[in-house]
Parts: structure tokens; sequence; C-alpha cells
């Protein structure tokens, strides 16, 4: 739901920041309109990491964007592995 509201246009509603937790990335976003933090696992099998990036701006966006993947993390923070 994150990704959808920040993709949309600024009229659509005002947010200082967002961060997406584990993503269901399933709509390209062309850019976005407030700084976003994607966090997601890189072993995650039900939100994949290589196809949330992929749904993501290419290039520059009109806010910040910062995607990360959590190394040998799957479904859930709880479940990462040290």
């Amino acid at each position: 739901m994150v990704n959808h509201l920040v993709g949309k246009p600024p009229e659509s509603g005002k947010f200082a920041a967002a961060v997406s937790f584990y993503p269901l990335c399933n709509t390209p976003i062309k850019d976005i309109n407030t700084p976003l933090l994607v966090v997601i696992g890189e072993k995650d099998n039900l939100t994949h990491a290589y196809l949330c990036k992929a749904t993501l701006p290419v290039g520059s966006t009109s806010k910040e964007l910062s995607f990360n993947a959590l190394k040998n993390a799957h479904h859930a923070i709880l479940a990462l592995r040290l």
C-alpha cells in the first residue's frame, strides 16, 4: 500500500517520508512524491526482492528512494538469520 500511495500524484496525500516493509510490488511506479525507504528480505519467497526492485523508478526520482534488501533474510524481519 505504501508504494502505491507514494507513486500517486502529490495531491493524493502528503507524507514527510514513507517506509515500506516487505511490500507486495505488483505495479510499476514511474516516480515517487515523498522520500521512500523499501526494506525487504533478500531471500523472501513471498515478496521477491528482485521483483520489487524492478517495479521501482529507474534513474532519477522527484524524491529520495532507498532500497534495502536484507542479507539472508526471509519474509518478515523476525526471520532474519545472522
